[in-house]
């Protein structure tokens, strides 16, 4: 199973499938750890194995959503592109979770993505399209032949700062059309 991942900036990057978390489990970092950024995606899984994926024909691939937490664990500073795909590679740093929802539920503009960290809202959205995953799809699609069950997301924001050493433990919860999305704790250990 892959992890891709279509950036704001239009690339295509992957994660490796022990970097995935679903139940919910606290996050213990080590002591060099200094920063994490979060990334909110929304994603899609392959349901139909392919290449070069028309938009004619995108619907053949795919069929639900969810929204995710992405998280970028950094340790030191380093030259950037070495931090950057270290930072990608943590065990447990994609949240996603179950069950999916049908491409319909995303015409609701009263469907809102939100995340809180320590119960502090500090992200919202309900301006995704079905175009946008259906994008996703055909670019992923450019770059990588796609499998069955493979993990498609589409960052919805650059990463941004949730967490520096100074923060001691947090919690990251997120929730969407009012039901739990994740709901983890960050401890420093």
């Amino acid at each position: 199973m892959n992890i891709l991942i279509k950036t704001k900036d239009s690339d295509i990057v992957t994660r490796p499938d022990t970097s995935l978390e679903r139940e919910n489990r606290a996050l213990y970092l080590s002591d060099d750890v200094k920063y994490i950024e979060l990334c909110p995606v929304i994603y899609t899984k392959a349901i139909k194995a392919g290449k070069c994926i028309s938009e004619n024909f995108v619907e053949r691939y795919y069929n639900a959503f969810n929204y995710a937490l992405l998280l970028h664990i950094y340790t030191e500073d380093i030259d950037r592109l070495k931090r950057y795909s270290t930072a990608l590679c943590w065990d447990k740093s994609s949240r996603l979770s179950e069950p999916m929802y049908n491409l319909a539920v995303l015409e609701s503009k009263d469907n809102i993505f939100s995340i809180h960290k320590d119960s502090k809202c500090i992200y919202k959205t309900n301006n995704i399209e079905k175009a946008q995953l259906d994008n996703l799809v055909c670019d992923c699609s450019q770059h990588i032949s796609i499998r069955i069950g493979d993990i498609l997301c589409l960052e919805l924001e650059k990463p941004f700062s949730i967490y520096s050493k100074e923060d001691g433990n947090i919690n990251l919860s997120a929730s969407y059309c009012e039901k739990q999305v994740c709901n983890f704790d960050i401890i420093s250990i």
